[in-house]
């Protein structure tokens, strides 16, 4: 049974990627129980934070409330389309005497709209224009795309230059194996499975303030269904903090800010962020965070996004230990080189979040996903999670 599985998924892998149509990814996950984490449905460990958390950014559209030509993109054709707006240097520093922690009780992968109705283009609006360009099918500043990828579809952008050829290639593949991935991937949220915190230390309630104090923890699973009350405690997942310690998340936005009642996760001095998302404990690096706020401390509410690059080998070396829980042949070999070969033809950008050489291969993979969120109460660090063993070794 285990090679009639194994082969199955990677005749699913070959349809879906038709040879000369952008590739995919695997489940990301394996056996087990979880959200976006430990080791379950689309596997990692921790919960959907693994080291990291939520960060991301990006606008949530078009012409929506959180894109358009408005806040967040504009229409016009320079660089600054797709990106969070700037900070207003005049707005008064954030004063708010109550933290406000947000948990996130819905994700959207790129395959439904905000309001959960299903939509094959909704990925153009979840993300963040990375690399500054509005590439077409017909840019030649662009990276060179990976072997047997559609250019087409890896040149692409969505919405004001968002960059996300997760939603808009790697999705694909997912869903070819496990129909409606948001739906399934919510449902087990809703079921206690691990998922993200936002913590605002100092988060007031003016349209514009600067200096709020963030950080992105992962929220360990709850074990039962939550409640999704205001007073509702949300343990911190070891991995999402330094030496088990809930002052030191790995996570920081100490300069976010919040101009026209929009918050922005302001990447740190470096410019980029590391932290692990589960979606086969892959590493998304450059992340931001942007959402529409309202409320503070337990009334508060967000709509928002993430977003960033994955390493596309990096990757590919964790999908392996995925793979060979399902069957030991899908560790090396020509069977997995094609399941490798489907995620790589979805490399869109460099892996430093750089792009705009021809002769420079594409070796990342640009990610944005939506996501939903209310109050919850920041609770301690859970132990560590065992790492997932690697079957290939």
């Amino acid at each position: 049974m285990r090679g009639t599985t194994a082969m199955a998924w990677v005749a699913l892998l070959s349809s879906a990627c038709g040879g000369s149509t952008s590739g995919g990814a695997p489940t990301d996950g394996g056996a087990g129980s979880g959200a976006m984490g430990g080791s379950g449905a689309m596997g990692g460990s921790g919960a959907m934070g693994g080291s990291g958390a939520m960060g991301g950014s990006g606008a949530m559209g078009g012409s929506g409330a959180m894109g358009g030509s408005g806040a967040m993109g504009g229409s016009g054709g320079d660089s600054t389309a797709g990106q969070p707006p700037p900070p207003d240097p005049n707005a008064p520093p954030a004063s708010g005497a109550t933290p406000t922690t947000l948990v996130v009780r819905k994700v959207f992968l790129g395959d439904t709209n905000l309001q959960g109705q299903q939509d094959a283009q909704a990925w153009r609006k979840y993300g963040l224009n990375v690399d500054g360009l509005l590439s077409t099918k017909s840019s030649t500043n662009h990276c060179m795309p990976q072997k047997g990828a559609n250019k087409s579809s890896i040149q692409t952008d969505g919405d004001n230059g968002i960059d996300n050829s997760f939603g808009s290639n790697l999705l694909k593949i997912i869903a070819s194996l496990t129909p409606n991935p948001t739906d399934e991937l919510n449902a087990t949220i809703a079921a206690g499975a691990g998922t993200w915190l936002i913590h605002l230390q100092n988060l007031g309630t003016g349209a514009a303030q600067n200096g709020v104090k963030a950080a992105l923890f992962g929220a360990a699973p709850l074990g039962s269904a939550p409640s999704w009350s205001p007073a509702e405690v949300r343990t911190v997942t070891f991995e999402s903090v330094s030496g088990g310690s809930i002052t030191s998340p790995l996570v920081t936005y100490p300069q976010s800010y919040v101009v026209g009642g929009t918050w922005v996760g302001a990447p740190a001095t470096t410019g980029k962020l590391m932290l692990a998302i589960g979606l086969g404990s892959a590493t998304i690096r450059h992340v931001r965070a942007v959402a529409n706020i309202t409320g503070t401390g337990p009334s508060a509410k967000a709509t928002g996004v993430i977003s960033g690059v994955i390493d596309t080998e990096e990757y590919i070396s964790e999908v392996a230990k995925v793979a060979g829980q399902i069957a030991m042949e899908l560790c090396e070999g020509s069977t997995f080189e094609t399941i490798a070969q489907a995620i790589r033809s979805g490399s869109d950008i460099m892996k430093d979040g750089s792009n705009g050489d021809p002769s420079k291969t594409c070796d990342g993979t640009s990610i944005g996903v939506g996501f939903e969120a209310t109050a919850a109460m920041l609770g301690s660090v859970a132990p560590a999670v065992p790492p997932v063993p690697d079957p290939c070794k």
